[in-house]
């Protein structure tokens, strides 16, 4: 039984950003880039153009179907993929005002239960069901509900988790860019330009980029100017016409 997944958007390749010498929101570009790595590593067999665009970590719904798809065959593992798309369902809920006609069994009122919500369901799941990778993917998406919610300290946890778990290399990488993002906000400065370090050699140009970018911003956050303009430098050079080739750009500019 297909799971019917709504919102589908055409997904912005690394190539099109790249021809386009304009500077689009940041977070828009990498939730593209993220759904670009979890589809080459795990939906080989879905067109590139009905990938889905999920708040943050949209990339793991293609994992999630995978696993679904992987497990038909067994009426427990199709019960379980149906856990997780429900927890799914509700990270990806609508937030609504209180004076809206939304029914509340359709959305959440605040931000900050929505959130909640989805953490306790991916915490039960990821227990119950650890020995398997939807079960790892499980504990991304309860490291990103923690991230909304402010909660940096435990959302580095979990991601550090499932970085220890997952087989998957490209979404290792991605999660790992998500970690180091959440260290450089908790000024665990030394610990972020580790994981940064890992990914700058990264087949993937956006991983690749971003991770040089978050260096030198953190470079920047310890006032070591020259190491900074280095990172930023070298995005000119080796990924010219980017997205973050465009940021460091300013950033030289502005210096």
């Amino acid at each position: 039984m297909a799971h019917k997944i709504k919102h589908k958007v055409k997904l912005k390749k690394e190539e099109e950003v790249q021809q386009t010498p304009t500077e689009a929101p940041e977070e828009i570009v990498y939730q593209d880039q993220f759904i670009d790595v979890a589809n080459k590593a795990l939906t080989k067999s879905v067109s590139h153009k009905y990938l889905i665009l999920v708040l943050f970590i949209g990339a793991f719904i293609a994992t999630a179907i995978y696993s679904y798809k992987k497990y038909t065959d067994d009426e427990s593992s199709a019960e379980r993929a149906s856990l997780f798309f429900t927890a799914q369902e509700v990270f990806e809920r609508p937030v609504v005002s209180v004076d809206s006609e939304e029914k509340l069994e359709t959305a959440f009122a605040t931000t900050e239960e929505k959130y909640k919500t989805a953490v306790s369901m991916f915490e039960s799941f990821a227990i119950k069901h650890n020995d398997s990778e939807l079960g790892s993917i499980a504990t991304l998406y309860a490291a990103n509900s923690l991230f909304e919610m402010g909660k940096l300290e435990d959302s580095i946890r979990y991601y550090e988790s499932f970085i220890n778990k997952t087989k998957v290399a490209e979404l290792k990488e991605v999660a790992k860019l998500k970690l180091a993002k959440t260290l450089y906000l908790t000024k665990e400065y030394d610990k972020a330009l580790n994981y940064l370090e890992q990914l700058i050699s990264s087949t993937n140009s956006y991983i690749a980029s971003a991770s040089l970018f978050q260096k030198g911003e953190i470079y920047e956050s310890k006032n070591q100017k020259d190491k900074a303009k280095e990172s930023f430098q070298k995005i000119l050079k080796d990924f010219e016409g980017s997205f973050y080739a465009i940021k460091a750009q300013k950033k030289l500019t502005s210096n």
